[in-house]
C-alpha cells in the first residue's frame, strides 16, 4: 500500500470523527451552555472579559463565540463544523476544511470543557491534520502527495504518547499482581456495555491473561511504532485489536474509533530517516516541519503526566520558583495550552478498588413526602438500568456524575489539580447544584438530558441529590428479577433544597475570588494589578467594587471577630458560623463578604509568595503553596490592624504568617463556603473506605489532598451509610462481609 492511498484513508476518516464528534455536541450544546443551560456560554464570557481584559480573554479562551454566544450561534457553529469535515472528507480544498473543522472544534471548548481523552487526541490529531497534503476528489481515496516523513513522525509519536501514557498509570506491581483487575475495571469504568457486564463473571485465569496481553499492548507494542515494517503491522494490529476490544466492553465516546483512525497512518512503509532537509524549503512545507517539531516537543513535556491533569499541570505552583530554561517551557506551554496543540495522556490508576459503581442520583418532590428519581439516559440510576452500547456518542453528564461522585471537578478546590484551565470554573456553585437549578426550572434543556423525566413534566419544588453504591447482581438474578444492580444508599451528595433565584448572580467567581492555587491567572488579570501590589489595607478596600466595599466595616467589625470567636471554639462552632453568616446576609452577601475575604488573602499571599517559592531569601517553609493560602486566611483572623501591619512590612508579615496555624485558615474558608468544604469531607470519607490505600502525593501535586483528612474527620455526617469494603487475599471482593461477586 503506498503512502498516498494510507495517509488518503487516514485523513478522510478523521474528517467523518470530526462529523461524529460535531453532531453529539450539537444535541447537548444548548443544556450546555444555551442561555438556559446548566453554564450559560453568554454570561460566563462577559464575566471573563470585564475580568482578564477582551485581548486576554480572547487569547486564554480562544473561541468564535466571542463574536456571538447566542442561541443561535451555539446551533450553528457544530453544524459548520459538521460540514466543513464532510467536504474535507470529499476533498474538497481539505487543508482549508480541515483547519475550519479544527477551528470550529477548538471554539466549542468554552462551552463544554473539552477535556475527555478522545476530545483531546482528535484537538491535536486535527492540529496536525491540517499539515497534510490535500486529497484527491472522490471517489479517488488517495493524497495528492505523501506528507514529510516529519509529519508522519508527529503521527506516530502521538500514537506512542497515547497508548503508553494509558499503560505507564495503568501497570504497577500492585496491578500485575492482581489477576482480577480487569473484573474491576470493567465495572468500575464510565458506562460498562452489556458485554462489559457480563464479562465479570469470565474465568480468573481468562481474566489474568487479557490483563497480561494488555500489558503487551500498552507498554511493549507502543515503541514499535517507530520501527517501519513488520514491526508497524504488529503495533497497528494490536492497537486496532484492544480497540475493538473496549468498544465492546464500555462506553468512550469516538476514542475507539479514532485510535484504529490514527493506526491506519502505521501502514506508511516509509521510515522517518527518509526525511530530507531540502524537501522542507517551500513554506509550506517548513510550516508543516514547525508543527510537527512542536508536537514532538510539547508531547515530550507533557508525557510523565495523565489525562486527568493533562491541562493544569503547568500551572501549578510548585513550578513558581523555575527559572532559567525550565521557566520559559513552562511559560510556553501555558501560553499555548489554551489551543490544545499538546496534551497528556493516560487514566485508570494501577488500583482501581471494587468492582462497584458510586453515583450521585437526582430525586425531586411536589409535595415534600414522596420523592421520584430523575433516571439518567444511559448512567444507571435505578436497580433495573440496563447496560447499553451508545458509543461514539457520548453523553456528557452520564460520564460526568462518574466523577462527581468522589467530588472530582474544576469547580471545587480538587480544580486546580483537575481543572480545564479556566479561573472562571471555580465557583461556590457546584455544577451539578446548577442542574438541579435548571431542572426546577419549566421547560428547562437540561430535561432532554434524562431518560425519565418525573412528574408528568412538571419541575419539582424542591430537589436532592443522594449518592448510591451499585453492585453488579448474578446473572440468574438478573434473568429472574429484571434487575442488573443491587442498589444501597451511601448518604448524601447535595443537600435538600428549593429553587435559588441568586444561584446564577453568584456561580461565576470574581478574580479576588481564583483559586488560591492559580497564581498564573492572578497575574493575567488586570483588574487584580492593583490587589498585587497592595500594601495596606487602604489600597485593598479602594480596589472593591463599591457594592462589596460597602461590606468592608462589617466585616472587619463583625464578621472576623464572630469568625475568630468560632475558630476557638472549634468546628461546630465554625459550622453554625456559616449557617448564621448566611441567615444575616443571605445568598448574595455572604458572596460578597467572601470577595472582601479573597481581596484581603490575595494581598497577603502576593507580598509572601517570593518568600514562599524561594525566590527571594529568607524562606518562607511551608508544606505547599496552598498551605500558604491557608496560612493568609488564618492571619486575616488576627483582624484588620494586624492584617494591615503585616501587609506594609513584609517582615512583619513573615512572622505572622509564621505564628499562624493553616487549620484555622481552613476553617474560615469553611466558614464562607461550607457546601463545598462538606461535599470534600464527605468525598474524602468515601474514597478513604472503599478506594485502595494510595501512596503520598509527590511534592508537585497542589497542596488540597493534604487537608483533606483534616476536613473528613471535622466535618461529618451523621447519616452517612459509606459500606465496609474489603478485598480478600485471593483478589475478591466483599461489601459490609458479603461477596461482591462469587
Amino acid at each position: 500500500m503506498t503512502a498516498e492511498i494510507v495517509w488518503g484513508v487516514f485523513t478522510r476518516l478523521l474528517a467523518l470523527v470530526y462529523v461524529v464528534a460535531f453532531v453529539s455536541l450539537r444535541y447537548e450544546i444548548l443544556a450546555w451552555a444555551g442561555v438556559r443551560g446548566v453554564n450559560p456560554l453568554a454570561q460566563k464570557l462577559a464575566r471573563m472579559r470585564e475580568g482578564l481584559g477582551t485581548w486576554r480573554a480572547v487569547t486564554r479562551h480562544p473561541s468564535l463565540f466571542w463574536i456571538s454566544a447566542s442561541d443561535a450561534m451555539l446551533r450553528a457553529l457544530p453544524l459548520a463544523g459538521a460540514a466543513a469535515a464532510i467536504l474535507a472528507a470529499c476533498g474538497i480544498l481539505s487543508p482549508a476544511m480541515l483547519a475550519i473543522a479544527w477551528v470550529l472544534y477548538l471554539s466549542l471548548d468554552p462551552a463544554f470543557g473539552l477535556s475527555y481523552p478522545w476530545e483531546s487526541l482528535l484537538l491535536e490529531a486535527g492540529f496536525l491534520a491540517i499539515f497534510l497534503p490535500p486529497l484527491a476528489p472522490l471517489p479517488a481515496w488517495t493524497m495528492t502527495s505523501a506528507p514529510q516523513p516529519i509529519l508522519m513522525l508527529a503521527m506516530h509519536w502521538l500514537l506512542f504518547r497515547l497508548m503508553f501514557g494509558f499503560g505507564k498509570t495503568k501497570f504497577t506491581r500492585q496491578a500485575l499482581g492482581d489477576p482480577l483487575y480487569l473484573r474491576s475495571f470493567l465495572i468500575s469504568q464510565p458506562m460498562p456495555s452489556p458485554l462489559g457486564w457480563r464479562a465479570i463473571r469470565l474465568p480468573r485465569p481468562l481474566l489474568a491473561g487479557s490483563l497480561a496481553l494488555l500489558f503487551v499492548t500498552e507498554i511493549i507494542l507502543p515503541f514499535f511504532v517507530f520501527v517501519p515494517g513488520w514491526p508497524r503491522w504488529l503495533a497497528a494490529g494490536g492497537f486496532t485489536g484492544l480497540m475493538i476490544a473496549i468498544q465492546l466492553m464500555g462506553n468512550f465516546g469516538f476514542f475507539n474509533v479514532l485510535v484504529v483512525v490514527l493506526c491506519i497512518t502505521l501502514l506508511d512503509p516509509r521510515p522517518a530517516t527518509a526525511q530530507h532537509l531540502a524537501a522542507l524549503a517551500s513554506p509550506g512545507h517548513a510550516l508543516a516541519a514547525a508543527a510537527a517539531t512542536w508536537s514532538l516537543a510539547a508531547g515530550l513535556c507533557h508525557l510523565p503526566f495523565n489525562s486527568y491533569v493533562a491541562r493544569s499541570w503547568p500551572g501549578w505552583p510548585a513550578w513558581g520558583g523555575a527559572t532559567g530554561a525550565a521557566r520559559i517551557v513552562l511559560d510556553v506551554l501555558r501560553a499555548l495550552m489554551p489551543f490544545r496543540t499538546a496534551h497528556a495522556y493516560g487514566v485508570f490508576p494501577p488500583r482501581i478498588g471494587p468492582p462497584l459503581k458510586f453515583i450521585p442520583v437526582f430525586e425531586g418532590t411536589r409535595d415534600g413526602e414522596h420523592w421520584e428519581t430523575f433516571e439518567y439516559r444511559f448512567m444507571m440510576s435505578t436497580e433495573r438500568s440496563r447496560p447499553r452500547f451508545i458509543a461514539p456518542y457520548a453523553p456528557r453528564l452520564d460520564h460526568i456524575v462518574l466523577y462527581k461522585a468522589f467530588g472530582v471537578s474544576s469547580s471545587n478546590y480538587l480544580g486546580s489539580v483537575f481543572g480545564y484551565g479556566n479561573p472562571y470554573d471555580f465557583s461556590s456553585v457546584a455544577m451539578l447544584d446548577r442542574v438541579v437549578e435548571r431542572m426546577m426550572e419549566r421547560g428547562s434543556p437540561i430535561r432532554d438530558l434524562f431518560g425519565t423525566v418525573p412528574f408528568g413534566g412538571e419541575p419539582p419544588l424542591r430537589m436532592r441529590i443522594r449518592q448510591y453504591v451499585f453492585a453488579p447482581t448474578t446473572t440468574r438474578e438478573q434473568r429472574g428479577s429484571g434487575r442488573y444492580w443491587r442498589r444501597s444508599l451511601v448518604g448524601e451528595h447535595l443537600p435538600e433544597r428549593g429553587p435559588d433565584a441568586t444561584l446564577y448572580r453568584r456561580w461565576l467567581p470574581a478574580p479576588e475570588q481564583f483559586h488560591p492555587d492559580d497564581r498564573w491567572s492572578r497575574r493575567r488579570a488586570p483588574r487584580l494589578r492593583p490587589l498585587l501590589h497592595a500594601h495596606s489595607l487602604d489600597a485593598v478596600r479602594r480596589f472593591l467594587d463599591a457594592d462589596v466595599a460597602a461590606l468592608w466595616e462589617p466585616f472587619w467589625s463583625d464578621v472576623i471577630p464572630a469568625a475568630d470567636a468560632a475558630v476557638r471554639a472549634g468546628w461546630p462552632a465554625v459550622e453554625a458560623l456559616a449557617r448564621d453568616l448566611e441567615r444575616k446576609h443571605g445568598a448574595l452577601g455572604l458572596d460578597a463578604l467572601d470577595r472582601v475575604r479573597g481581596a484581603v488573602t490575595t494581598a497577603l499571599l502576593e507580598r509572601i509568595e517570593p518568600h514562599v517559592l524561594r525566590l527571594v531569601e529568607p524562606r518562607h517553609d511551608v508544606r505547599s503553596y496552598f498551605h500558604a493560602a491557608l496560612q493568609a486566611n488564618g492571619l486575616t483572623l488576627s483582624g484588620g490592624a494586624r492584617v494591615n501591619d503585616a501587609l506594609s512590612d513584609v517582615a512583619v508579615l513573615r512572622q505572622a504568617m509564621a505564628a499562624t496555624e493553616e487549620t484555622r485558615g481552613l476553617m474560615l474558608l469553611t466558614a464562607f463556603r461550607p457546601g463545598t468544604m462538606a461535599l470534600h469531607a464527605r468525598k474524602y470519607r468515601l474514597a478513604a473506605r472503599v478506594l485502595p490505600a494510595a501512596p503520598p502525593p509527590p511534592d508537585v501535586l497542589p497542596g488540597f489532598s493534604l487537608v483533606m483528612p483534616e476536613l473528613g474527620d471535622a466535618l461529618v455526617d451523621p447519616d452517612e451509610r459509606i459500606p465496609t469494603i474489603v478485598q480478600l487475599p485471593d483478589g475478591n471482593w466483599t461489601i459490609d462481609g458479603a461477596p461482591i461477586l462469587s
